[in-house]
């Protein structure tokens, strides 16, 4: 279940300031891709979303399905996620059919886009004056539930839906995680942080634990902390994994190189992906709360994503901002083996590739067992030639088309550097 992403650089009160014009038509072929504001990969899989000049959905091999043309000229408000099973995109304040991009459902204009529940019936949405969590039904656009936070309380994150549709959780400007009730509507859970700005805060897989970023002013000499020209404080950037059911800090990540724009669990639960000052990618394992890999963009990144089975990870790069970064060229990345494409727009990557890894994804996506004992039999001698071959010829039903092409990535980069 994906997030429906506001702008990654644009605060939630000035998204509602930015004019917006639907677009009722559009053009049957898109113009080449130069830059990317927002992309999106549905949860089987099966279609990639991208928004530049134009909106337009591919199939999980690039080849493009549908176009329509970008329906805000400034491409600050291109947000947008595909509902769970990939039948619908909401982009702006309109649900579109993912397949057509024909408009199906138009929400009021002001309201910010949060993320669909578990079955995609329903569509959370913050209203105009940041202090209400409205709740449309995605298939007809009727208002379902208003949930207004206690007194003067200000909404600062999108509103995240548990995957199970029980619970919804967000900052508030006081910088308090907030769980609510989301069949009652009601406040159930308010747990206070220490830091002074937080971001936005998401569920794990499993819906146990919350990951949230934030950065606070410290005493000069904190571990992981960063001096502050001409003063005597410090800041440290940090990540937090929080219980959610009773909100204490179970894992803090403060080592950080910059401040963490944006966050994503992996599908398993065991990692979280990090996009860091615009310019860095890192990963880590919850666990231990060690580095496992990490990238370096060459321009200025927009956006960080898992594929649905977590073998790879996806950005994209927004060549007309400015990239500038003090220290950047300072940090040396533990990887390299990434995949352009869109004439460099879009990144593919392989996180921490590893036999086991490879194993832990087949073991979800592959329920033959004959099937799933002979390729690991092919893993267990590192034989990956043979194995990208034998998944080359798998029928659908046996291994879907999106987890074939995670463990073929994974197994590529294996094989051309088998010491890694």
């Amino acid at each position: 279940m994906k997030a429906i992403r506001r702008c990654f650089l644009f605060p939630i009160a000035l998204i509602l300031l930015l004019a917006h014009s639907p677009a009722h038509t559009w053009a049957q072929s898109p113009a080449p891709i130069d830059a990317v504001y927002w992309f999106d990969w549905s949860d089987d899989g099966s279609k990639i979303g991208l928004a530049g000049d134009g909106i337009s959905v591919y199939d999980a091999n690039f080849r493009l399905l549908a176009f329509r043309p970008q329906p805000d000229p400034t491409g600050s408000r291109s947000i947008a996620s595909f509902s769970p099973d990939g039948t619908k995109l909401a982009t702006l304040n309109e649900i579109w059919d993912a397949n057509t991009l024909e408009t199906l459902v138009e929400l009021p204009p002001d309201v910010i886009l949060g993320q669909w529940n578990s079955d995609g019936s329903q569509i959370a949405t913050i209203a105009q004056n940041l202090r209400e969590i409205v709740i449309y039904s995605a298939t007809t656009g009727d208002l379902l539930k208003t949930i207004t936070l206690d007194g003067s309380q200000i909404i600062e994150s999108p509103p995240m839906w548990s995957h199970d549709s029980t619970r919804i959780a967000l900052i508030d400007r006081k910088y308090i995680t907030v769980l609510i009730d989301a069949i009652q509507g009601q406040v159930i859970a308010r747990y206070p942080q220490s830091d002074q700005s937080l971001g936005s805060v998401i569920w794990s897989p499993d819906d146990t634990q919350l990951a949230f970023t934030g950065f606070s002013v410290v005493a000069l000499g904190t571990y992981g902390s960063k001096p502050q020209s001409s003063s005597t404080d410090a800041l440290r950037d940090s990540i937090y994994v929080m219980d959610a059911a009773n909100g204490q800090i179970v894992h803090t990540i403060t080592d950080l190189p910059g401040n963490v724009n944006q966050l994503k669990w992996s599908p398993d639960s065991a990692q979280l992906l990090a996009k860091i000052q615009y310019g860095l990618v890192y990963v880590w394992d919850i666990q231990t709360e060690q580095l496992i890999d990490s990238y370096k963009s060459s321009g200025f990144m927009v956006g960080i994503e898992y594929s649905p089975d977590g073998g790879q990870i996806m950005w994209g790069i927004h060549p007309y901002r400015d990239f500038s970064h003090v220290g950047l060229d300072d940090i040396v990345p533990q990887s390299t083996y990434t995949q352009s494409l869109f004439n460099g727009v879009i990144k593919l990557a392989v996180p921490a590739p590893s036999a086991a890894r490879i194993q832990n994804i087949l073991n979800r996506c592959v329920t033959n067992a004959e099937t799933l004992n002979n390729l690991n039999r092919l893993l267990a001698t590192a034989q990956y030639v043979d194995f990208i071959a034998a998944i080359n010829t798998l029928p659908a039903d046996q291994i879907p088309p999106a987890c074939a092409a995670d463990v073929i990535a994974i197994a590529e980069v294996l094989n051309a550097a088998p010491t890694r």
